[in-house]
């Protein structure tokens, strides 16, 4: 579907912020490698 309005990629972007709030393995995975990339540079830089 290639017609798609503003409201329906706004939606979107809410099932998408909700699947990131939702704890799932993936999510708990990226979570900790986040942290882990920039974690050290933050203290670097403080």
């Amino acid at each position: 579907m290639n017609n798609s309005t503003p409201s329906d990629e706004s939606t979107s972007k809410l099932s998408q912020f909700k699947e990131l709030l939702s704890p799932s393995k993936d999510t708990l995975f990226f979570l900790q490698l986040f942290a882990r990339v920039y974690e050290p540079s933050m203290m670097g830089t403080v």
